[in-house]
């Protein structure tokens, strides 16, 4: 006969004051489990109940076969006993869906009621394909039935206690001490398990509670509340995605990324009920660890989580486990590093539906800092790849709800044809709001092309074989086969070039996809079995994926497919579509040689990560093809409009993906709508000013190693002009000495670059006209950073030195 431990525990509520009293006896018992006695006193009903509860670790429970019966075990603790396996593995499969840890009963050893307890509290949620039976607990009563005492709700009879009237009183008193609303079993009509849930009230369908929304969240139900949620902006009648990020050294999440991210959010087409649209993304940005330049996922991840997870004074309170046990229930963990498994990949996200994810940007490739000392990604790398994981960790795949990858007709962040900017540049930052229409690659109708509510440059590949991306918009006819025309009806082509493992192409059908409409918020089943829907939380990324996340590599392919895209319409072209078609050959070779030539052309400096030549050499290009941009008309190459018009919208999206792969930083001249665009080594400017009295800009920086500063001046802002309005060099003063610069002039703009020594403070400018100091100006914006780039033109390509 062995001996146990008994722990008696009285609570008795009053309006302030809890006392608790415990004693320990130790009695002989024919039933080996370890259980416990509570006499508890609930100030809620006001009722005495006793429970008699077994704890069990929901970790460890298996099911072992033993003398004919399945067993479900807790090591040498048996908690269930069923005649069939099917049964067992069922039950295993709810404890752990609820995270049941108590198995209580009335009346052992023949116990008239089980229950199961997660710590101390009700289950709450689904399970599915469950047998349950549905009542009100305030509606049920106790009554005596032909000499039977029973638990009734009306004419429906719940329970069944014999002759025993205080185990149905003491069971009633239980039921609604803990509020169940639902009974529930596992193989009837004799069922070995019973439980009792409450359902998840979860008004605005984000996967958290509205109880804990409103009141927080008491994770070990001790009356303490672990998690205020409504402090921290949560709303029972609005939907909330929390994330907390923490950074690598030099990984700090890029100024105005993520404020871009939760605006996607908050403009997102999604109801609530609060009558409102869009998504609260709140994004706690807390604590910078060490740097290691390459994790092994997921070990090394879960090895920084445990000990970064929270922030440092959730992680340094009394009450830190349930702190951040309740923390983990609604917040995902997103960690900024260097690299992982040393590779190239941008980011990854544990799993689809899952809780974390990553964003790696510093391998070699992708965008250095401007310091030119360690490579983090440009600000549209950042936020895209940011919105792109945690789009996986809510349910969608490379193709919204597939992993066909690079659709034409999907247009959203998850694709990574417009995760980054590399090959559509003016992407949105934003997932997909509607399911366009079907594209099937085996017979496509060229006059229909891609009809959706968006109006967006989109690329895709052309006929079979689909060997480069060629570039089209939505609502027109599209070249499918690129034969030169718009009418054939049933074309067969690779438009997102999907190739299988042996790189053949795979023709599918493209199905259009509402990411918006269909996320998943409950990454943690909070309120919904996840696996009813055929997903687990957790579920490991390369199993979903045959394909690794965006590279390096593939960015950079995608910015080679500008050259590539260019250099396939002028073959293609006649030479009756040049102004001159007898020396078309010429002027044909001469612009393959710029975009393709072995040294100092388009794809060159591409390959050598040099995005400033690169940017010089396709300002050259598009100077040949269209005069109004900084030559003349009269000297443009192609006579034929349509076609100069189809090589310019190429040009132009590729100026802006070397663009984003540069990175600019620019900075707004204070009470003026002026920019100036800049490219530091070193340093950052902290602000500009003018200074009318002596006709000077003043820059005040911060530097930290000897670099260059690069400027774009517009001349609104400053000029040096003689007295015969010709052009003169500026005076750069740099911390009180005269310094030599590089001073190009091009059309409205002066372009700078000025050598800054480590430490300097101040940088000033003197020419022969300044804008006035604090004037209030209506001049037009100055368009996007890339044409101000793009216009220093070839003059300054050899000032620019490669920072990679």
């Amino acid at each position: 006969m062995n001996i146990f431990n008994y722990r008696y525990l009285l609570k008795i509520s009053t309006l302030s004051i809890i006392f608790i009293f415990l004693s320990i006896l130790s009695i002989n018992l024919s039933d080996t489990s370890n259980f416990y006695l509570i006499p508890t006193l609930q100030s809620v009903h006001a009722q005495s109940i006793t429970e008699d509860c077994v704890s069990f670790n929901p970790d460890n429970v298996q099911v072992k076969h033993e003398n004919n019966l399945w067993k479900v075990v807790d090591g040498n603790h048996s908690i269930l006993a069923f005649n069939n396996q099917a049964g067992a593995q069922k039950s295993i499969d709810i404890i752990k869906r609820y995270d049941m840890n108590e198995s209580c009963f009335v009346g052992r050893p023949n116990p008239s009621l089980q229950y199961f307890l997660v710590n101390n509290g009700s289950p709450i949620g689904s399970f599915q394909n469950e047998d349950c039976i549905s009542f009100n607990p305030n509606s049920i009563s106790v009554k005596q039935i032909d000499g039977r005492w029973k638990i009734v709700q009306g004419n429906l009879w719940i329970l069944d206690f014999g002759t025993n009237q205080n185990e149905a009183n003491n069971s009633l008193n239980i039921i609604k001490n803990y509020g169940f609303t639902k009974q529930c079993f596992v193989d009837r009509p004799n069922p070995p398990m019973q439980y009792f849930r409450v359902d998840a009230v979860d008004t605005d369908g984000d996967g958290i509670l509205d109880q804990w929304e409103t009141s927080g969240i008491d994770i070990n139900n001790d009356g303490i509340i672990d998690l205020d949620l409504s402090a921290m902006g949560a709303d029972p009648l609005h939907k909330d995605v929390f994330v907390e990020v923490d950074y690598m050294e030099f990984h700090k999440p890029l100024s105005g990324t993520l404020e871009n991210v939760i605006q996607s959010f908050a403009k997102a087409p999604v109801t609530n009920p609060d009558g409102t649209n869009g998504i609260k993304l709140h994004v706690l940005v807390d604590e910078q660890i060490a740097h290691q330049n390459n994790l092994v996922m997921w070990n090394d991840f879960d090895i920084i989580k445990s000990n970064s997870f929270g922030t440092v004074s959730e992680r340094n309170n009394l009450n830190s486990q349930n702190i951040i046990n309740s923390k983990m229930k609604v917040f995902h963990y997103a960690l900024y590093v260097h690299q992982y498994n040393s590779g190239g990949s941008s980011g990854l996200a544990r799993g689809i539906v899952s809780d974390d994810f990553i964003v790696s940007l510093g391998a070699t490739g992708w965008t250095r800092n401007s310091f030119g000392n360690h490579t983090i990604g440009s600000s549209i790398q950042q936020e895209g790849t940011f919105m792109h994981e945690l789009g996986h960790t809510l349910g969608l795949f490379h193709g919204g709800g597939d992993g066909e990858n690079n659709k034409p007709n999907y247009i959203s962040v998850m694709s990574y044809s417009r995760q980054t900017g590399g090959l559509i540049s003016n992407r949105n930052l934003d997932y997909s709001n509607e399911t366009i229409s079907v594209l099937n690659e085996n017979s496509l109708n060229e006059n229909n092309g891609i009809p959706s509510s968006y109006n967006v440059l989109t690329p895709y590949g052309q006929g079979v074989s689909s060997s480069a991306w060629s570039f089209t918009n939505t609502n027109q006819s599209i070249d499918w086969n690129g034969d030169g025309d718009q009418t054939d009806n049933s074309v067969k082509a690779n438009i997102n070039r999907n190739t299988d493992g042996s790189g053949n192409a795979v023709f599918s059908n493209l199905d259009g996809y509402n990411d918006w409409a269909s996320i998943k918020y409950d990454f943690n089943g909070n309120v919904n079995d996840l696996s009813a829907s055929g997903l687990s939380a957790d579920a490991i990324m390369p199993v979903s994926f045959a394909e690794p996340e965006l590279s390096a590599e593939m960015e950079k392919e995608f910015l080679f497919s500008h050259g590539i895209a260019l250099q396939n319409i002028l073959n293609s072209l006649p030479d009756d579509k040049f102004s001159n078609s007898t020396m078309a050959k010429t002027v044909k070779s001469n612009l393959l040689n710029d975009i393709t030539g072995k040294t100092n052309s388009l794809q060159f400096y591409i390959s050598n990560n040099n995005y400033w030549n690169a940017l010089n050499k396709i300002y050259e290009i598009r100077e040949s093809f269209d005069g109004s941009f900084g030559g003349s008309p009269q000297n443009d190459v192609i006579s034929d409009k349509i076609t100069q018009q189809k090589i310019i919208s190429i040009i132009d999206n590729a100026i802006g993906s070397y663009t984003n792969a540069l990175n600019p930083t620019s900075i707004s001249l204070p009470e003026t709508n002026l920019i100036v665009t800049y490219k530091m080594e070193g340093g950052w400017i902290k602000q500009l000013k003018p200074n009318s009295q002596n006709n000077s800009l003043v820059i005040d920086v911060t530097t930290i190693k000897s670099g260059e500063l690069d400027l774009i001046l517009p001349r609104t802002i400053i000029d040096a002009k003689s007295e015969k309005n010709d052009d003169v060099s500026f005076l750069v003063i740099v911390d009180g000495k005269k310094t030599d610069i590089v001073d190009t002039k091009i059309h409205s703009l002066r372009m700078l670059t000025i050598p800054v020594p480590s430490g300097a403070e101040k940088i000033e400018i003197i020419g022969s006209s300044v804008i006035p100091e604090f004037k209030e100006l209506t001049l037009m914006v100055l368009g996007s950073s890339f044409l101000l780039i793009a216009l220093i033109g070839r003059k300054f390509r050899n000032i620019w030195k490669s920072k990679d």
